[in-house]
């Protein structure tokens, strides 16, 4: 009986198997990347959406009628600040966006009216009366954008791809 060679791998054959292996990585990583910043911009929307839906909660249960979210915040895309009264001490809530995500420009209010700070009444509704709130976010790296909105008449919030 002869020992035979059939169990390990020529260099040929380990060869080939790396060369298939580096193409799909560089396939596929790239979109993987894409995949990570949009997740990211979702959740970054989400996130401000939430924050949102909860202060109008608040309100509407007549706990938290000094409850203001600031963006544009300190000069900084990428952040935006919860504060809770107007008088010393205070509550304030510094929240950072996901890595590589940031506010574009400014809260528009309607057709145009800037708005940096958001606040809702005891009717659910914000302070930009009748006029929606636009909000918008966006991936720094492939300037897609995402958008939460906060009707005028209704407080309702939701996120949209659609200024």
């Amino acid at each position: 009986m002869h020992a035979s060679r059939d169990c390990g791998l020529t260099l040929v054959e380990l060869l080939l198997v790396m060369a298939i292996l580096g193409t799909l990585v560089a396939v596929v990583a790239p979109e993987g990347q894409r995949w990570v910043q949009d997740y990211r911009l979702k959740e970054a929307t989400e996130m401000v959406a939430a924050d949102l839906r909860l202060l109008r909660q608040g309100a509407v249960a007549g706990e938290s009628t000094n409850w203001e979210i600031r963006f544009n915040f300190a000069s900084d895309p990428h952040q935006y600040l919860i504060k809770r009264g107007l008088e010393i001490g205070g509550t304030k809530i510094v929240r950072r966006l996901p890595s590589g995500i940031a506010f574009e420009g400014s809260v528009v209010v309607g057709n145009g009216k800037i708005a940096n700070v958001v606040r809702f009444n005891l009717e659910g509704t914000p302070n930009s009366g009748s006029i929606d709130i636009t909000i918008p976010l966006m991936d720094e790296v492939s300037r897609r954008q995402r958008f939460v909105k906060v009707g005028g008449t209704t407080g309702h919030i939701w996120v949209t791809d659609r200024r």
